[in-house]
């Protein structure tokens, strides 16, 4: 298993223990469309990465690589709350999960340098029941061999 597929499933367990009630829990992108009858729902996906040697003659890589968490809802909350309002609040508490963390092995061991929130993209749909799509980003740091993306330094 590579280190961003280490990361990704250490990402999806900070996005579950401890969630509130109501934020769904994360699913890795399978791209599987989903009825409303199936919202809320999130997903956890990795969409774009750089890599930056950290010399010429080095041996390490520097990976950027931003994750995707993506909150769909549908209709309206207890209280009234709007698609929108849920969407805040998941995306919220997400924040709190995500930023600052180095998502630890199982031996204990960092996995990533660092995790900083990158920003969010609102998206809403207007019909019968209305759907909230709030992704937001966040980008991890971390390291590996240049030549091998599963050797972690």
């Amino acid at each position: 298993m590579t280190v961003l597929q280490l990361i990704a499933n250490a990402m999806s367990a900070a996005l579950t223990t401890g969630r509130p009630a109501g934020v769904p829990e994360p699913k890795l992108w399978s791209g599987v469309a989903l009825d409303v009858e199936q919202l809320p729902a999130r997903t956890l996906a990795w969409t774009e990465e750089t890599t930056e040697r950290t010399s010429p003659t080095s041996a390490l890589a520097r990976r950027d690589v931003t994750f995707a968490v993506q909150d769909v809802v549908a209709g309206t909350g207890a209280g009234g709350s709007s698609a929108q309002e849920l969407c805040e609040a998941f995306r919220a508490w997400s924040i709190g999960a995500l930023v600052g963390s180095r998502y630890l092995d199982g031996a204990g061991v960092p996995l990533a340098i660092d995790t900083v929130e990158l920003g969010t993209l609102w998206e809403f749909e207007q019909g019968e029941v209305p759907v909230c799509r709030c992704t937001h980003s966040f980008k991890v740091t971390f390291s590996t061999r240049a030549n091998d993306a599963e050797q972690r330094v």
